[in-house]
């Protein structure tokens, strides 16, 4: 489970300066799919590696675009965000006697 949380801006200095701003956020599930392994150097030396790939699909936003020139008109931008982490790790471990 993750909290998602999409701010976005435009600002445009063509025309007399349009901008829009919004902000949304989701509690969203999603799945992982992982593989790791650990190779003994010796008999207190270790070493692992893990991957971790984890997809929480994806949250769209809407803000409304308005510029003071043109008051009266105005126009609906849509963001899109998929959610998607690749992890990797490395370790070193020392077993104590």
């Amino acid at each position: 489970m993750a909290q998602l949380k999409l701010d976005t801006a435009f600002s445009d200095n063509f025309g007399g300066g349009a901008s829009a701003s919004g902000s949304k956020s989701e509690s969203k599930t999603g799945w992982s799919l992982g593989v790791g392994g650990e190779y003994d150097l010796n008999a207190r030396w270790a070493i692992r590696g893990e991957y971790l790939y984890a997809n929480y699909g994806s949250m769209d936003a809407q803000s409304v675009v308005k510029n003071p020139s043109y008051p009266s008109l105005s126009n609906v931008l849509s963001n899109s965000i998929d959610f998607v982490t690749h992890t990797y790790s490395l370790a070193v471990m020392y077993r104590f006697p």
